[in-house]
Parts: structure tokens; C-alpha cells; sequence
């Protein structure tokens, strides 16, 4: 099954490539990055001409969002919908409280436009980042994610908006279905949005013991629902 994988705010597909190219299983994957597209039109656009019924659509973080809105809004849904780290609103809202508190995501925002590209970077590892991870994972993790790979401050800004503004917690219950894979100590997707995510979804949840980054050291488990969930259909409610 091919597998188109929407990037998340800010990566180059490169992030991904590691735990992509070392497993068969994950070699039909494409990593689509976000800042090919203008607009959510042009996105929608490339899936519907290359999105297949038998194919699958998977997402991280804001590529998560941007795949449920697509599939709730889509004539055909993909054969198979996976999102890893990607909440229905990315910022809290009275009727969804289950998100990252407004004044964090507005001083992130103050951040990604008045400072530069190296202090950006700096800040969003320490996000992506959490208690408990080991030194050679945060190696990896700066190793993978450096300012010189940055889209342009445009790009980001543009991104930044585009996640506040995401709201998938409207979207017809059940309709959504898929897969959605949680970090348990994500610093960004508050593990408490589960039980909305799987009501609204109609899908399964998944909890893997990690961040925001599922394939540092939490891939074997990770693996271990996607494989599943891929071959049968079936992945685990929380």
C-alpha cells in the first residue's frame, strides 16, 4: 500500500527519513512537506489527483489535522488514515479545552516572527523534547532538526496560522475513522484530547510511552500499531 505522509509545521521530509528507510515495511511511504503548498486548496488539490481509494493517508502534528480535515471533507476516503501527534484543534477553545493553552501558542507565535531561525529551532527541540529522554535522543533529535533546514519565516508564520485555525472537532462524529497515535508525554498534543479524538474520529487511539517525536524511542511500539492497523484495520482505543 502507498502511503502519503503529510509533514508536520516547519520539517523537511528529511526529519522522517531514518525511521522511514530503515524498515521494508515503511519504503512505499512518500513525505509530502507542507511548504510545497500556497494554500490548503492547492494540498487538497494534490491529494485528489493522487490520493488512490486503495491508498493510505497518514499525518504528524499539523500534517495530522491537515489529513482529518481532508478525509472529513473528502468524497472518497483513503483505504487507511493514520495520524501521529495531531490533535481536532490545536489551540484551546472553550468548547474544546483539551489543547495547548492559548497563551503559550501566541508567545511561540511572537517568537517564530520577531526572532531568528537558530533561536526557532532551539525552542521548537525543547518542545518536541520531554522529560526522561535520554542524551544521545536529543542528539538525535538537533542532529535531525536544525535551523538551516527551516522553510522561510513566511512559510512559518503561514503554518502557525494555519494550526490555529484547524478545527476538526466539528467534523461529523465518526466520520473521520483511522488510526491516531499519541506521545503520553507530548508537550504539544496534551494526551487528555484521547478520548475526543476517538468520540469525534469514530477511529482508534493509540498511546505510545514518548513526545511529540514517534520515532525516537518509541518506534518499535509505534511500528507495532501501524503495521497492525495497516494489515487488518484494526488499531487499540484508549
Amino acid at each position: 500500500m502507498k502511503v502519503f505522509l503529510l509533514n508536520g509545521w516547519s520539517a523537511r521530509a528529511a526529519f522522517w527519513r531514518e525511521a522511514l528507510e530503515c524498515d521494508p515495511f515503511y519504503r512505499e511511504w512518500q513525505v509530502i512537506d507542507l511548504a510545497r503548498f500556497q494554500s490548503w486548496a492547492q494540498l487538497a488539490s494534490f491529494l485528489e489527483q493522487n490520493l488512490t481509494p486503495e491508498d493510505g493517508l497518514a499525518g504528524w502534528s499539523l500534517g495530522g489535522m491537515l489529513a482529518m480535515r481532508y478525509v472529513a471533507r473528502a468524497s472518497t476516503a483513503p483505504a487507511r488514515l493514520i495520524t501521529f501527534n495531531a490533535n481536532l484543534r490545536f489551540v484551546r477553545a472553550p468548547a474544546y479545552p483539551t489543547a495547548m493553552h492559548a497563551n503559550d501558542f501566541n508567545a511561540f507565535f511572537a517568537l517564530v516572527t520577531e526572532r531568528p531561525a537558530a533561536i526557532i529551532a532551539r525552542r521548537f527541540v525543547a518542545l518536541m523534547a520531554y522529560k526522561g529522554m535520554s542524551q544521545a535522543e536529543r542528539k538525535t533529535l538537533l542532529s535531525l532538526y536544525q535551523a538551516s533546514d527551516l522553510p522561510h519565516k513566511e512559510v512559518l508564520v503561514s503554518q502557525l496560522n494555519c494550526l490555529r485555525e484547524i478545527d476538526c472537532s466539528r467534523a461529523q462524529a465518526g466520520r473521520i475513522g483511522g488510526l491516531h497515535l499519541l506521545g503520553r508525554h507530548d508537550a504539544l498534543v496534551p494526551v487528555d484530547c484521547a478520548k475526543a479524538l476517538a468520540h469525534r474520529t469514530g477511529g482508534d487511539v493509540g498511546i505510545y510511552e514518548g513526545g511529540h517525536v514517534p520515532f525516537l524511542n518509541a518506534w518499535k511500539e509505534v511500528s507495532s500499531y501501524v503495521t497492525r492497523y495497516i494489515k487488518d484495520g484494526t488499531g487499540a482505543s484508549a
